[in-house]
């Protein structure tokens, strides 16, 4: 699922998000839901992409958006779509 510009809910509340799917009930629709986790790069992504191209390690500054532990993981509803929490390493 790609986020296509759906605002993040003023309904979120912290709630344990994790890196796999999670099952909760949804802030916006109210359905007993299992997540959709979608990864993104973050500042850190990009700063150790960087790093790697620093250090001549050119071949690899791609390695940091392919490995999850280099990402957050948000979660959303399947059904309406809403920002449900984010996880991050």
């Amino acid at each position: 699922m790609v986020c296509s510009g759906k605002e993040r809910s003023e309904f979120t509340k912290s709630i344990g998000c994790g890196p796999f799917a999670i099952r909760t009930k949804c802030p916006n629709c109210h359905k007993e839901v299992v997540s959709e986790p979608v990864y993104r790069a973050t500042t850190n992504t990009h700063i150790i992409a960087i790093l790697l191209c620093i250090f001549v390690l050119w071949p690899f500054c791609c390695l940091p958006y392919f490995t999850p532990c280099c990402q957050s993981i948000d979660h959303f509803c399947p059904y309406c779509g809403v920002y449900i929490g984010t996880f991050s390493d």
